[in-house]
Formats: structure tokens, C-alpha cells, sequence
């Protein structure tokens, strides 16, 4: 299943789902997969609504990755409304089951990121790269994450 995420980046902080799974402790960048008949953009606005409970407008799509088998898309998204924390989805109510740990939505600044565990690290790297040397003109594709 393609899944499409969002960076969010908003006065050098970025958001980012703290995740922890038995002993791991690890971020990724919020959003999951595309629905049939759902376009990733929309599949973005949706799951950053579910998940975080921000109204984002999505902009462009800055990294393809492929892990797993799937595609993941990543785009650019600016926060429009809402407030992070009041997402009513299965992962951000605990509803997602004690087996799949848990969600919490952090901002983060964008300096700190290279110092914690965020998920795929090659896009991680690229949002860091990002702030000081601007986005990539298209989108950068990683191969296998």
C-alpha cells in the first residue's frame, strides 16, 4: 500500500510522532496509507486531521522512498488550523491496541533532529539540508529506505 507522510515545518520546528514499541523509542513523520480512490495529497490532509488533529494545506512532493516494497511520498504541508494533540484517530486515542505502542506528536526543532532516531533517516537528513539550503526543486528519490 502506498503511504504518503507530511513535513511539517513551522518556525524551525518540524512535527514528528514519537514512537515507542516495547524498548525502542524512535520518530517518523506523521501520516499513513492511501485509501482507494484517494489521491496521496488528499490521503496527507486526512491522516495529518486523524492523526494530529491539524487542517494542513498540502503542498509539493519532495521524496519518494520505497521500504518494504512500498512506496512512501513525502510533501511539504503548512499548518492551516487545528491544534496538534486532538487528532481523533485510532493511533492518536490509543485505540490502535497496546501491541502497536504509541503515538505522540512532538514539535521538534529542526537543529535536533539529526541528533534523535527519526524515521527514514535519508529524509530526515534532507529536511535538516532543507532549512539552510532549500527544498529540492523536485522530488528526491532514496531507493530503498
Amino acid at each position: 500500500m502506498t503511504r504518503a507522510r507530511a513535513l511539517i515545518v513551522q518556525d524551525a520546528k518540524i512535527v514528528l510522532i514519537e514512537r515507542r514499541r516495547g524498548n525502542h523509542r524512535y520518530d517518523v513523520f506523521p501520516g499513513g496509507g492511501v485509501e482507494p480512490n484517494e489521491l496521496p495529497a488528499q490521503a496527507v490532509a486526512r491522516e495529518i486531521l486523524e492523526e494530529l488533529g491539524l487542517e494542513v494545506e498540502v503542498g509539493d512532493l519532495v521524496a519518494e522512498i520505497v521500504f518494504d516494497g512500498e512506496p512512501q511520498l513525502f510533501f511539504r504541508a503548512t499548518v492551516v488550523g487545528g491544534e496538534l494533540g486532538t487528532g481523533a484517530g485510532p493511533e492518536a486515542t490509543g485505540r490502535a491496541g497496546p501491541e502497536q505502542g504509541s503515538y505522540t506528536p512532538v514539535w521538534v526543532p529542526v537543529d535536533e533532529v539529526s541528533r534523535r532516531p527519526v524515521l527514514p533517516a535519508c529524509v530526515a537528513r534532507m529536511v535538516v539540508a532543507a532549512i539552510t539550503d532549500g527544498w529540492p526543486p523536485e522530488a528526491r528519490g532514496f531507493g530503498h529506505g
